[in-house]
């Protein structure tokens, strides 16, 4: 699945609460994001954060595509 978010919206905030919405519980540790740099990994992983305080929850697999090579063999 390809999202488009329009420029004018925090990317990481719009991306992490679609995905809570859409991935539920356990199915959301099974998506895997190919996003544009690593800073955009690190900006989705402290947006899961700040949207989940006090909660666990199981992340997807991240991945930049700088790192991409070898991250995703079956793909």
């Amino acid at each position: 699945m390809i999202w488009t978010i329009p420029a004018s919206y925090a990317f990481s905030d719009v991306l992490t609460e679609n995905l809570m919405q859409k991935y539920q519980g356990i199915s959301l540790a099974q998506v895997k994001l190919i996003l544009p740099s690593r800073r955009a990994v690190k900006a989705v992983k402290d947006a899961f954060l700040r949207k989940t305080v006090k909660k666990a929850l199981l992340l997807p697999q991240m991945i930049s595509l700088y790192d991409i090579e070898g991250a995703l063999p079956d793909v």
